[in-house]
């Protein structure tokens, strides 16, 4: 599901009423760090642009974008269905929001034979999704969808991976593992950190 629905209590003269508000959220992926034995039977892959992700909605005459939070960026009027003026239905896009081009794109869809062609320029992506066959779309996290970051690739998949999608590696990185164990740690570390500080604030004000 696309939505998550929070309870509301609304204050009234009369005999208070529960309504629920609509929260639009994105489905997460977790990092990919056991690559499974059915990868290519049971898996579908999906090459992820540069970009910055979003949730784009597009109902009642609107359309609004959300960040990964689920916070509103903006709203704008859209050619999507329910996007426009006398236009009904909903429209739910989890998109990429390329870097540095604008919003607006007008684009033609026209079904190809399938074929192979060798690109001009091979093209700069932040890594490569894995969606489980079985799995559903819903929001928040789940381990049936798995995240690589291109330069992790070599390591976990020994794929080959141009210079141009190495860039991002990190300084001293050494394994996806100590990575991600030096990311709790920092993580961890700044938690603690903010909690330190609120009890002080607390201890001043008393």
């Amino acid at each position: 599901m696309f939505i998550k629905e929070i309870d509301i209590q609304e204050k009234m003269d009369c005999e208070p009423i529960k309504r629920n508000k609509l929260k639009f959220e994105l489905l997460h992926s977790e990092w990919f760090t056991e690559i499974p034995d059915d990868l290519e039977d049971n898996w579908l892959v999906k090459i992820c642009p540069q970009g910055f992700r979003i949730l784009l909605v597009a109902q009642n005459h609107i359309t609004i974008c959300y960040d990964k939070q689920g916070n509103i960026i903006f709203r704008l009027r859209s050619n999507f269905p329910g996007g426009r003026s006398q236009s009904n239905g909903i429209t739910i896009l989890d998109y990429y929001l390329p870097a540095q081009r604008p919003l607006i794109q007008d684009a033609m869809f026209k079904v190809l034979p399938v074929k192979t062609d060798t690109l001009p320029t091979i093209l700069p992506y932040d890594g490569v999704v894995f969606y489980h066959k079985e799995s559903h779309y819903t929001f928040g996290y789940t381990p049936l969808v798995g995240w690589l970051a291109s330069y992790m690739l070599p390591e976990k998949l020994h794929i080959d991976v141009c210079l141009q999608n190495m860039v991002k590696k990190p300084k001293n990185y050494i394994c996806m593992e100590a990575y991600l164990e030096e990311r709790d740690h920092k993580k961890k570390k700044r938690s603690n950190a903010k909690h330190q500080t609120e009890v002080e604030a607390e201890m001043e004000i008393q």
